[in-house]
């Protein structure tokens, strides 16, 4: 039987909040994210498309061999199951159903509830947030641009649409809940659960763009709990700098204030519930 979504979803908390996700392309790339102190890695596919091949299941079983106690976290394309179960069959830590690969399904997602091990997707606004949790999801990445380099202000432009319709369920009542959730299609009880938390249910990180440690300060003060590093750091001059700038920026503020966020909005929950 595979964990619930509730463990599964705590251990994604325990692992990433308050990290940067570093994108890899190969073991050396991966060593030296270790050593700028990144906790998780993404190994990029070998080719934009997608699709799993022996060389790249080799990379990420020589990364978590090698390099533990680093998490490892690999893509998988939309809807492709035998793919997420061959990563899980190698002990891969961390599954991302990723948008930015062809798609193998263009009607299903992952059923993630079905998956042993925390499954992480992709969005750009709150409805398709919850679409995904609702699937399965145990952490959301917030997206720029759906390309492999992204830009940072299709990045914080959609966070802050996504940060200001959850500020915006405070004040609906049942009635105002369900129309809203008809019209962006979420599932109504993570809507409501959403409004209770003040924030989305699970870990929100966002990806693309993020270059910089201010950038990912930004991302932070906007309410991330974390951020996603595309590879192209490491065409930098000084990459293993840059890294450590950005998980020292991290570091400073915690686990991004999941654990106190939830503390305070469940202190106001049955007040928040009114009208529900």
């Amino acid at each position: 039987m595979s964990p619930s979504l509730e463990t599964k979803v705590l251990v994604a908390r325990s692992k990433l909040c308050g990290s940067a996700i570093i994108e890899v392309r190969d073991y050396d790339e991966a060593l030296l994210a270790k050593f700028a102190g990144a906790r998780c890695v993404l190994v990029a596919t070998p080719s934009p498309s997608g699709g799993r091949c022996t060389s790249y299941s080799n990379l990420i079983m020589k990364i978590m061999n090698c390099l533990s106690p680093i998490s490892v976290m690999a893509r998988v394309r939309i809807g492709h199951t035998p793919e997420a179960d061959a990563l899980e069959s190698i002990g891969c830590q961390f599954i991302d159903e990723s948008e930015l690969l062809s798609v193998a399904d263009e009607k299903n997602f992952l059923n993630k509830h079905e998956l042993g091990i925390p499954c992480v997707c992709g969005c750009q606004n709150l409805g398709e947030a919850l679409r995904r949790v609702g699937e399965g999801a145990v952490m959301i990445r917030i997206q720029g641009e759906t390309s492999r380099t992204g830009h940072i202000a299709k990045t914080v432009n959609n966070l802050r649409s996504v940060m200001r319709d959850v500020e915006s369920l405070r004040d609906m009542n049942g009635c105002a809940l369900r129309h809203f959730s008809a019209r962006i299609d979420a599932p109504f009880d993570l809507l409501v659960e959403t409004k209770r938390q003040g924030r989305l249910p699970v870990p929100t990180f966002a990806a693309g763009g993020i270059s910089t440690a201010d950038d990912a300060l930004l991302l932070m003060q906007l309410g991330c709990d974390g951020v996603f590093v595309g590879s192209e750091i490491f065409d930098t001059e000084y990459p293993l700098k840059e890294i450590e700038n950005i998980i020292g920026v991290l570091d400073s503020r915690g686990d991004g204030g999941f654990g106190e966020t939830n503390q305070s909005t469940a202190e106001k929950g049955s007040t928040a519930d009114q009208g529900v």
